[in-house]
């Protein structure tokens, strides 16, 4: 996790403050690609680091986060070479409290099982247009 990136955009005041300290907490992170910052809430689960699981929730008041916003979130929570991953759950666990709210979350008591790269595409091509 980048500290330092985030102090300066950590939430100080008001229920969603957290101490400096805290290596969670929440975030309002301006993008120039939006009007108003990114509203960030990092977390471990059920509050307890030694859990399996880092959680960062991003979110726009009118729109969802694009995959190149998730990337540097992604960058500024892990490092380069952690495997991050969204989830698409099972309709019957679907739960949705913010319209346009995306979840990375990061497997911390092993490696996540994912299929082939070349299953998603030739590595080295570049992107098609």
């Amino acid at each position: 996790m980048n500290l330092q990136i985030l102090e300066k955009f950590r939430i100080k005041s008001g229920p969603l403050k957290t101490a400096q300290v805290d290596l969670y907490g929440a975030f309002f992170m301006p993008f120039k690609s939006h009007k108003t910052p990114m509203k960030i809430m990092a977390s471990p689960m059920d509050g307890d680091p030694a859990l399996d699981w880092q959680h960062v929730s991003c979110s726009f008041p009118d729109r969802c986060p694009t995959w190149d916003e998730m990337c540097i979130i992604k960058d500024i929570f892990w490092k380069p070479e952690d495997c991050c991953i969204q989830i698409h759950p099972p309709a019957s666990e679907y739960v949705n409290n913010h319209k346009y709210c995306l979840h990375i979350w990061k497997y911390m008591a092993g490696e996540i099982p994912r299929p082939r790269q070349e299953t998603v595409g030739i590595k080295g091509i570049g992107v098609i247009e």
